[in-house]
């Protein structure tokens, strides 16, 4: 009796049916990757909306501010080497806001001011997963880290600053400083987006300037929730702006 074997035609097909089943379960699988990515970037921010509850409760209520003389923002908190530091090998830890939250022990472990954290310990707090942009890239002595921090209070601005801010900055209902005082839905931590922020470029309008999400922003907001935000063309092109863009970030959507 004759055995049954495959001829060549018949492997050809079995072979091009698995091609296809794998390029149509290729993107579902890879979606569900980046949900999965999305999913701890939230958390992350989560675990940092508690750590900054926890000192806002030892500071009066008040969350981690480094006031600077001059620059465009109060408080940016991208990176934990000031700017003043550049070419030397110092490490001061509460420079930034962040860094004054890291190093005294509200992410679980305590850094001396002059003691550099290790790269690894950064990671697990401020890395997003899909973020292969802006993590770790240097500046000065020190790196950037994923998101964006950003608090203040325009009163505060005006007084130890030197830079002009917009009158839509001036108003009590956009500030988001003090837990309790400031309406919770405000934005206070997110995924950077604008690579110029880090030194990098971008295309006209900003066009490719997505975050880590491919168009959506996790954002923590004063209240200790998160959410994600849908970037609009408008986000987009305002990116460079380390004001504009985030008008739309809160939960009352300023500049819808």
């Amino acid at each position: 009796m004759r055995k049954s074997q495959f001829t060549l035609i018949e492997l050809l097909v079995v072979i091009a049916m698995m091609a296809i089943l794998a390029a149509m379960l290729l993107p579902a699988l890879s979606a569900a990757r980046e949900r999965a990515r999305s999913a701890s970037c939230q958390s992350k921010l989560k675990q940092a909306g508690i750590a900054f509850t926890m000192y806002t409760g030892s500071n009066q209520d008040f969350l981690p501010v480094a006031v600077r003389s001059t620059g465009a923002v109060l408080c940016t908190g991208i990176n934990f080497l000031p700017t003043a530091e550049k070419g030397s090998n110092s490490w001061n830890n509460n420079y930034t806001s962040l860094g004054l939250v890291f190093s005294q022990g509200y992410f679980a472990q305590v850094h001396e001011a002059n003691d550099r954290p290790e790269l690894k310990d950064i990671e697990k707090v401020f890395k997003c997963p899909s973020d292969s942009t802006f993590f770790g890239t240097a500046r000065n002595d020190g790196q950037y880290i994923s998101y964006i921090f950003y608090a203040y209070d325009s009163g505060i601005f005006e007084k130890y600053t030197s830079t002009t801010i917009g009158a839509d900055y001036k108003t009590p209902e956009r500030a988001r400083l003090i837990i309790g005082r400031d309406d919770p839905g405000n934005t206070i931590m997110f995924d950077n987006l604008h690579p110029g922020i880090t030194g990098g470029t971008c295309a006209t309008n900003c066009t490719t300037c997505k975050g880590a999400h491919n168009g959506n922003l996790n954002m923590l907001a004063l209240g200790s929730h998160v959410r994600t935000h849908i970037l609009t063309a408008k986000d987009q092109a305002n990116s460079k702006s380390t004001y504009t863009c985030w008008l739309n970030f809160d939960d009352q959507g300023w500049n819808n």
